[in-house]
């Protein structure tokens, strides 16, 4: 049975009750921005906040309409924030709902909601990752991460996965379990915050970016190359010095170009263990809005879950769109 919890903050408690967990993959969108309202609610509350009441069948069309050609790529930059992101998805709802006036003061709402929500978030986020490692994994468009580390979270995180980026979705369980690979894959120093010291790989090792950076000390995480990619991104304030991992044609992950000496390191790899060698499917804890997205196919491989509930998906007799949940 599915623990539920009505707001972020009861995560801590249920980590208390089961000291047996030892690592937690969130979801971001109508989770981490909303506290467990879906987005359709969120936005159609922006619409009654401008003065402007569409007909609601006719929004949850539009709603659908534009996730879908959003989720074909092409329109989001991966440099794109939050407020950009939602000027263009509101630009699409504009178009099948038939207004001709600017959208931006919804958009203006929206981006609101969640800079506030995730700004209430960040020190559960931070608790939490000064006792394990935490992962995101999001249906998002391929600017996940541009949107978290302008929201002030993305630092939280050892591993962010973009469903955009790596080629799944949710609910494919498939992503989950290479959440799950990546935390195994972490180097012990993302366990202890004290002591993050550097590593380094060999040409004809996998590519390892620096990502996890405090100011005395970096650490690295495992890219495999015929694994999907997943950005680099836990990038502390005083050092961000992490680039994304681009595949090249010949399947090789290409190295950044940088004249820091970290970027493009020739050292040998220092062997070790991993922070959590035996990492088991039953000391992972999933936290998500979404019960198709987030609770069943994390229970499918043996997590543990909570399900974060607010407001559902407007109820109609069309299916949403697998993207239309982070």
């Amino acid at each position: 049975m599915t623990d539920t919890i009505s707001s972020l903050p009861q995560v801590i408690p249920f980590l208390e009750a089961h000291p047996s967990i030892r690592a937690v993959i969130f979801d971001f969108g109508g989770t981490l921005d909303t506290d467990g309202d879906h987005w359709s609610r969120v936005i159609l509350d922006g619409y009654h906040a401008a003065g402007l009441f569409p007909d609601p069948e006719s929004f949850r069309r539009a709603y659908i309409a534009a996730e879908r050609t959003l989720g074909k790529g092409g329109i989001i930059d991966p440099s794109d924030n939050f407020d950009t992101l939602m000027r263009k998805k509101l630009q699409l709802q504009r178009a099948s709902i038939g207004y001709s006036q600017s959208l931006d003061p919804v958009a203006r709402y929206c981006t609101e909601v969640a800079r506030t929500t995730t700004r209430r978030a960040l020190p559960v986020l931070e608790a939490l990752a000064a006792r394990g490692p935490l992962a995101l994994v999001s249906n998002f468009y391929g600017n996940l991460q541009a949107v978290t580390t302008d929201f002030g979270i993305a630092h939280c995180f050892d591993v962010m996965i973009d469903s955009a980026i790596v080629g799944l979705r949710k609910p494919d369980p498939a992503i989950f379990s290479l959440a799950m690979k990546a935390l195994a894959a972490l180097p012990p120093s993302a366990n202890q915050p004290q002591c993050r010291d550097a590593r380094s790989v060999r040409p004809e090792e996998p590519q390892i970016q620096p990502h996890r950076m405090q100011p005395q000390c970096r650490d690295a995480r495992l890219v495999r190359p015929e694994e999907p990619q997943i950005q680099p991104h836990r990038m502390r304030p005083q050092c961000r010095d992490a680039r994304p991992v681009r595949p090249l044609s010949g399947g090789q992950p290409e190295r950044p170009q940088s004249e820091n000496p970290l970027d493009t390191p020739q050292i040998e790899w220092r062997t070790h263990e991993p922070c959590v060698p035996t990492l088991q499917p039953e000391q992972i804890l999933v936290v998500g809005d979404s019960e198709k997205n987030d609770i069943i196919p994390a229970r499918t491989l043996g997590f543990h879950t909570l399900h974060l509930t607010g407001r559902p998906y407007l109820p109609t007799e069309l299916s949403a769109p697998n993207n239309s949940r982070g």
